[in-house]
C-alpha cells in the first residue's frame, strides 16, 4: 500500500513539470479517485456481519490508512477533499468505540503499515494533519507537514477534560473534517474535543527540527493554538477606528453588487448631466468590460450613506500581528472559517477570513480575529457551470496574481468557469477551504 501510493506521488510529481496540463490533472484525479475507492471497497468489510470482529477491526484500520492516504494526495494536489470519506472516517471511529477497541493493537503482515499500530493511532494522524491545514503550503511542506503528523500522532489527546482549554472538535457523525471551537456557540452532544497543547509543546521545544521555512512554521504554530496569542495582543490605541463589517460569502457579494449598481446609476446621472454631442462617447457593452477593471468607488456621500447604513458598525483594533485585525463588536452571530469585508466610511475594504472569536467581558463585548487577504475584491455573476448561487468573488493581490472565492461546491482543478461578461476563468489549485468557501488560484 505504501508503494502504491509513493509510486503514485513520484510519477505525478515527475509530471508536473512537462506541458500537458489536461493530460496531468486527469492523472492526478485518477490516482485520487483508486485510493478513494479501494478505501471504500475495505470500509465495506468493516461492517459486515459475516466476518469475525478480527477481520472487522483489520478493515477497519486499512480503510483509515487509505483514506489518510487520499487525503493525503488531495493535498499535495490541490484538490478538494472527499466529504464522503471524512463520513466514512466517523462510522469507522464509532464502530471501533463501540467494539472498545480503539486502542486495541492491530496485528497484521502489511508493510507500510507500522507507523500506526491502533485505528485510535491512525484517526489521531489523519485529524493531526489536517488541522494543520496543509493546503495552504507548498508541495515539499506539505510532504513534511504529513510525516510530522505521523511522527506526533500521539500527542494528540481525544476527548479530552471539558475543562481544559480545547481548540478544536470533530463531529464523526458529519461530513466535515476537525475545526476550531467557537466558544460562542452551542456545543453539539455527538462532537468530539481535540487538545493540541502537546503537539504544540514539542514544536516549539530545541528537540523539534524541520525543513519548514520559518514563516510557515509560525502559521502551524498560530494555527495549533487557535491564534489565541494573537488575538489576546491588542495594540492599545487612543483614537478608536470605526468601519463596517459584512460577514459571508453571500452577504458581500450582494455588498458589492449593490455598489455596481449604485456605480452605474451615478455614472449616468454625471452623463446626463454633462452630455454634449462632442463629448458623447459609446459605453462599452456587458461583455466587452474585462473582470480584470475593478468597479470605481462611489464618490457621492449620500449613497455611501445608504450602502451602508444596514452595515454592522464595529470598532477596529490592531494585534501586534500585522497580518491580522480584530473587530471589536456586541454579540454577533458569526463563525471562524468564515469570509469578511470590512468597509471604511469612504468605502476602502479590507477583505479577510475569520481565524478566532473571543467574549471579553460579562457584558458580551466580542473579539472577531480577521486574518488579512491581500488585494481588492469585486462580484461576478457565472453563467457556466451551474453553482447554488452562480456568483464569485475574484481577489486582485498586489503581485499581479488573480484568485477565486467560491462558496462550497464540487469544483476539481482545471475547471473552466465562463462570467456573464464572456470572461473565461480556470481554476488551478485549491489553496484554502473551510464549510463556508473554496479558494483557488487560476491560471
Amino acid at each position: 500500500m505504501s508503494l502504491l501510493n509513493s509510486t503514485i506521488e513520484s510519477s505525478l510529481l515527475a509530471e508536473t513539470n512537462k506541458k500537458d496540463t489536461e493530460k496531468n490533472l486527469k492523472i492526478e484525479k485518477l490516482c485520487i479517485q483508486l485510493l478513494r475507492n479501494l478505501s471504500l471497497a475495505f470500509c465495506n468489510f468493516a461492517d459486515k456481519e459475516s466476518l469475525s470482529y478480527e477481520k472487522q477491526n483489520l478493515a477497519a484500520y486499512i480503510t483509515l490508512h487509505l483514506i489518510t492516504y487520499t487525503q493525503r494526495l488531495c493535498s499535495i494536489y490541490h484538490q478538494y477533499p472527499s466529504t464522503t470519506l471524512w463520513k466514512k472516517t466517523g462510522r469507522l471511529y464509532t464502530l471501533a468505540l463501540e467494539r472498545k477497541l480503539l486502542q486495541q493493537e492491530i496485528r497484521h503482515e502489511i508493510k507500510g503499515l507500522k507507523s500506526q499500530s491502533t485505528i485510535e493511532a491512525i484517526l489521531k494522524q489523519n485529524l493531526l494533519f489536517t488541522i494543520l491545514t496543509s493546503y495552504r503550503y507548498s508541495t515539499s511542506e506539505i510532504i513534511e507537514l504529513f510525516s510530522i503528523s505521523e511522527s506526533n500522532a500521539h500527542l494528540l489527546n481525544l476527548n479530552t477534560n471539558p475543562a481544559t482549554k480545547n481548540i478544536f472538535s470533530w463531529d464523526p457523525k458529519s461530513e466535515t473534517p476537525p475545526c476550531t471551537i467557537n466558544v460562542n456557540q452551542s456545543k453539539k452532544d455527538s462532537s468530539i474535543e481535540i487538545d493540541t497543547n502537546e503537539v504544540l509543546s514539542f514544536i516549539r521545544s530545541p528537540a523539534f527540527s524541520s525543513s519548514l521555512t520559518k514563516e510557515s512554521l509560525t502559521h502551524i504554530i498560530d494555527q495549533l493554538s487557535g491564534y489565541t496569542e494573537i488575538i489576546n495582543a491588542i495594540i492599545p490605541s487612543s483614537v478608536p477606528i470605526i468601519n463596517h463589517l459584512i460577514i459571508g460569502i453571500t452577504e458581500i457579494t450582494n455588498f458589492l453588487e449593490k455598489i455596481n449598481k449604485l456605480n452605474k446609476i451615478q455614472q449616468l446621472s454625471s452623463e446626463a448631466d454633462i452630455a454634449s454631442p462632442k463629448k458623447m462617447e459609446l459605453e462599452p457593452m456587458e461583455h466587452e468590460k474585462s473582470y480584470l477593471r475593478p468597479a470605481p468607488v462611489l464618490n457621492t456621500l449620500s449613497n455611501r450613506d445608504i450602502l451602508l447604513a444596514d452595515i454592522k458598525a464595529v470598532k477596529v483594533l490592531e494585534p501586534q500581528n500585522n497580518q491580522f485585525i480584530i473587530a471589536e463588536t456586541n454579540p454577533v452571530n458569526c463563525e471562524i472559517g468564515d469570509m469578511t469585508l470590512l468597509s471604511s466610511a469612504e468605502l476602502e475594504f479590507i477583505p479577510g477570513i475569520i481565524r478566532q472569536i473571543k467574549t471579553t467581558n460579562q457584558s458580551g463585548t466580542t473579539h472577531i480575529l480577521i486574518e488579512n487577504i491581500s488585494g481588492t475584491l469585486s462580484s461576478h455573476l457565472i453563467t457556466s457551470p451551474k453553482t447554488p448561487t452562480n456568483q464569485v468573488l475574484i481577489n486582485y493581490n498586489n503581485d499581479s496574481n488573480v484568485e477565486l472565492f467560491i462558496a462550497p461546491c464540487k469544483f476539481s482543478n482545471g475547471t473552466q468557469l465562463t462570467l456573464s461578461s464572456k470572461d473565461n476563468l480556470r481554476l488551478k489549485e485549491l489553496t484554502d477551504y473551510s464549510p463556508y468557501f473554496m479558494r483557488y488560484s487560476m491560471y
